[in-house]
């Protein structure tokens, strides 16, 4: 499944890699779906600013967020980690919600570097 999702991807078929990647990390007969969440994620990304890919990422949970933020930029896609902390913590500080804010700030202000 991963190979596949990277051949749409590759081939511009990025509706169908994003449909491919959100059903892969919500099967729990697959056994990586982390990996599966993160590429989802990391997909919402470049749909921005695409109103449904906010709300999508705006339904994460924090500590996904701040987990997924990390291994893009280990992986050296700080581009990517940087839009979806920034779309994240946006989204938190309107919706007035502090559940990792501290931790979420200080991600932004080192990937903003």
């Amino acid at each position: 499944m991963e190979m596949r999702v990277k051949h749409l991807e590759k081939m511009g078929e990025v509706a169908k890699a994003v449909v491919l990647s959100k059903a892969c990390c919500e099967c729990s007969f697959i056994s990586n779906q982390a990996m599966f969440r993160q590429t989802y994620v990391s997909q919402l990304c470049h749909l921005l600013p695409n109103e449904e890919a906010i709300m999508e990422i705006s339904r994460l949970d924090c500590k996904d967020v701040l987990e997924i933020t990390c291994n893009l930029e280990t992986e050296g896609e700080e581009n990517t980690a940087f839009i979806l902390c920034t779309t994240y913590l946006t989204q938190q500080l309107q919706q007035q919600n502090l559940y990792c804010s501290w931790e979420l700030i200080q991600l932004w202000s080192k990937l903003q570097r």
